[in-house]
C-alpha cells in the first residue's frame, strides 16, 4: 500500500493506493505530513476511496493529527470513506468530508474565514 501526492497552492492531496491501511502506512503518512508541514503546507486531503479496511491504530492517529493541524490553523480532511470507516470516524468525531471537491471547498472557506478574522475592522476605529 502507499499513496500518491499532488501538491496544490493551499493543500496537499494524498490519494491512498491499495485496499487497507496498516501501521506501516500510518507511519508513512505521518512522515509525509511532518515533512510537508516543514515546507509550509497546512492543509491536507486524504482520499481513502480505495480503502476497504483500516487497522484500529488509524483512527486515534487521525484524531490526534486533526487536532494538531487545527492547533496550527490547518486541516486534515479524509474523504471517500466506506460505510464502516465513516461510522468509526463519526464515533470518534473525526472530521470527514464526502468528496474531494467538498474538501477543497472546506479548505478555501476556512482560509477565507481566517483572512477575514485577521483583518482589522476599520468601522470600529470610527467609534461606530
Amino acid at each position: 500500500m502507499g499513496f500518491e501526492i499532488v501538491k496544490a497552492d493551499k493543500y496537499s492531496h494524498l490519494r491512498m493506493v491499495g485496499s487497507k491501511i496498516d501501521a506501516k502506512d500510518i507511519a508513512q503518512l505521518d512522515k509525509e505530513l511532518v515533512a510537508s508541514k516543514k515546507d509550509g503546507v497546512r492543509n491536507f486531503i486524504i482520499d481513502a476511496g480505495s480503502i476497504k479496511k483500516a487497522e484500529d491504530a488509524f483512527y486515534p492517529w487521525m484524531l490526534k493529527t486533526q487536532k494538531t493541524a487545527k492547533a496550527t490553523k490547518g486541516n486534515i480532511l479524509i474523504t471517500e470513506l466506506n460505510d464502516e470507516m465513516q461510522k468509526r470516524c463519526n464515533e470518534l468525531n473525526i472530521l470527514t468530508v464526502p468528496s474531494f471537491d467538498e474538501a477543497v471547498d472546506y479548505i478555501f472557506m476556512e482560509e477565507l474565514e481566517d483572512e477575514l478574522m485577521d483583518e482589522p475592522d476599520d468601522d470600529l476605529d470610527d467609534g461606530f
